[in-house]
């Protein structure tokens, strides 16, 4: 069984005119796998970089459940580069970037299963993993707005009409939590899979941190589980 591998890429980007800091974990078995590999991109929040997802967790998470057999043989994806504005344009923009000038130098360290995609983010960041997956439901099997700003309401119906297993999930003191549950709502009336998480905790790492394995949980519900 191969260990978990950290790499820090910096990736030249078109989109975003100039390099774009990236931060990729191999879970366990990851770089061994004859089989592709699932992909997780997970993108931080405003005033935040590629590191406030692993600074909360997500790589001891993630390689927790592999090893037990939870969650199959992933890598996780953190991009530095998040729009400042949420619009049509740059969720189509952040998804080339991601999906064309990431991935495929991601590709050269191990073999993606694109058919087993999946995309989340924590507060902006999850305002554009949405925006993403509306414009592109095709490439993702599941998305997640953890303590997520508000989208469009023609984007949640995209989300819904493709059937897009969505995770919300907020604090009972995070000024977002309205926003969550209003997104769910809206969801749920255009026949969209979603599910909507409330627990304490506020608008902050205390609160992501200690959700992170319920985060990777959802992911590994839909990107699969370890055959071994």
């Amino acid at each position: 069984m191969s260990q978990p591998v950290d790499d820090d890429l910096v990736i030249p980007s078109a989109i975003y005119r100039g390099d774009q800091r990236v931060r990729v974990h191999f879970t366990p078995c990851t770089l061994d796998q004859p089989e592709p590999v699932a992909i997780l991109y997970l993108l931080h929040g405003a005033g935040a970089d590629e590191t406030q997802w692993s600074d909360v967790g997500v790589f001891d998470a993630a390689d927790t459940a592999v090893i037990r057999g939870d969650l199959a043989p992933t890598v996780i994806v953190l991009p530095d580069a998040l729009p400042t504005f949420s619009c049509a344009e740059c969720a189509s923009n952040y998804r080339h970037h991601l999906l064309d000038e990431i991935e495929p130098r991601i590709a050269k360290l191990a073999p993606l299963d694109t058919a087993r995609r999946a995309i989340g983010g924590i507060s902006r960041g999850g305002g554009m993993a949405l925006r993403v997956a509306g414009a592109h439901p095709g490439d993702f099997v599941a998305v997640g707005g953890h303590s997520s700003v508000d989208v469009p309401a023609d984007t949640l119906a995209a989300v819904a009409d493709a059937r897009l297993p969505v995770r919300l999930d907020a604090g009972h003191d995070d000024s977002l939590l309205a926003t969550s549950q209003q997104m769910a709502r809206a969801l749920e009336s255009d026949g969209g899979d979603v599910e909507l998480v409330e627990s304490h905790g506020g608008h902050d790492r205390p609160y992501w941190r200690d959700h992170v394995t319920d985060y990777i949980a959802f992911y590994a519900e839909h990107l699969g589980a370890s055959s071994r």
